[in-house]
């Protein structure tokens, strides 16, 4: 059997798409209504012209991936009997994702989905290459992403624990579309891993493409949501914005945005609007539709100046927030100790061994001087350069 394209619809254009189905004589019904093959025979044999929808098996699937054999089995028999299979356009990449054996594909139905244009052309829902989510993950997958974590982060136990927990969550109640974006929010001083916790998870979906990040340090106050989402038609020199330019570009659903609290009022009731709906519209009148995607946004205000910043309403629609402190000396040497390796592994030099021993024994010693990961990731590359220089001249 060769693959098949799955047709979507938007759920807000259900009625009308159901109500035109029974005008042409087609009848449009859910998978469930038809669970066996002598459900499905009755179709035939009363030569009903019926389409299908398959959403409620989507999200079914979604929890029980051991049904997915069987699943494609009675789907065979379906494709095979010529009708046509529809889902809600959520799901489609999920449809794509678990059932990647049958479908290979995805089209609008025109007329009814929500990237269709308006009556003045403005609304166009981007079409993304498949992007990779958490929410794909199985329930091993996530435990692989917590060992992942403990791995590359030194520190911060408490927080990684709290955060795949908020991903087994999310993953549910995404499921059953009631929870679209993750948002999570990390405080604290310079160089205590705060960027690298959302770069490692990035990294552990896809570690090729680049992340997706906005940095609200290099924006300045006048205008910054033009920058962030582009200037309205008609401007001189509109163009898209920086967050539509990057999602365009990275098929990892993971979000970035450092330094939010230097963003203005106009950038906080986007992002609130954003968590709220799952989607967004640029400039050039493009949708970009970002459920199941993570937005990490950190911060380098305490926790009180983090209340009088930030909105309440925004503090409220947050899913987790993380205050990173300055490592202790345990999780200071666990750091050197995992760089210096890192690094000098990478290296193709002679003798690294004791290239690496001669920095421990020189620098291990001198850790409590140093205030965050950057400052030592400095010192140790610093302490590599000095020796490769010495090795090679």
């Amino acid at each position: 059997m060769s693959r098949q394209t799955i047709y979507t619809y938007s759920k807000k254009y259900f009625n009308n798409l159901y109500e035109d189905k029974e005008k042409q004589g087609i009848k449009l019904i859910s998978l469930s209504q038809v669970t066996s093959n002598s459900q499905l025979e009755e179709y035939f044999e009363d030569e009903q012209n019926i389409e299908i929808d398959i959403t409620s098996a989507i999200l079914y699937l979604k929890k029980n991936e051991e049904s997915v054999y069987n699943f494609e089995k009675y789907l065979k028999t379906i494709i095979d009997g010529g009708i046509s299979l529809i889902v809600e356009e959520d799901y489609a990449e999920d449809t794509l994702d678990i059932l990647y054996y049958t479908f290979d594909e995805i089209k609008a139905l025109e007329n009814y989905s929500s990237n269709e244009s308006s009556e003045l052309g403005e609304k166009n829902e981007t079409q993304f290459p498949k992007t990779k989510k958490i929410i794909n993950l199985t329930n091993d997958g996530i435990q692989e992403l917590y060992e992942h974590l403990d791995e590359t982060i030194i520190g911060h136990n408490d927080f990684k624990k709290a955060f795949i927990e908020k991903v087994r969550s999310f993953k549910i109640f995404n499921g059953i579309g009631d929870h679209k974006i993750l948002s999570v929010f990390l405080l604290g001083p310079s160089g205590v891993g705060k960027t690298e916790f959302a770069r490692s998870i990035h990294h552990f979906l896809d570690d090729k493409p680049p992340l997706i990040k906005i940095n609200f340090g290099n924006y300045s106050s006048k205008d910054s949501l033009n920058s962030l989402i582009g200037s309205p038609r008609g401007y001189v020199g509109s163009e898209d914005g920086e967050l539509p330019k990057k999602i365009k570009k990275s098929p990892v659903g993971i979000i970035l945005i450092d330094e939010f609290d230097r963003a203005d009022n106009k950038v906080f009731d986007f992002f609130l609007e954003l968590l709220e709906e799952g989607s967004f519209t640029n400039s050039l009148g493009e949708v970009f539709n970002l459920n199941g995607y993570i937005i990490f946004f950190t911060s380098n205000l305490n926790q009180n100046s983090f209340k009088e910043k930030l909105p309440s309403e925004l503090r409220s629609r947050l899913d987790l927030k993380g205050v990173f402190s300055n490592l202790n000396s345990d999780d200071k040497e666990s750091y050197f100790t995992h760089r210096l390796d890192q690094l000098i592994n990478n290296l193709e030099i002679e003798n690294r061994e004791s290239v690496k021993q001669e920095i421990i024994l020189a620098k291990k010693n001198t850790l409590e001087k140093y205030n965050n990961l950057r400052e030592i990731n400095k010192m140790i590359r610093d302490e590599i350069t000095k020796r490769l220089y010495v090795l090679t001249y």
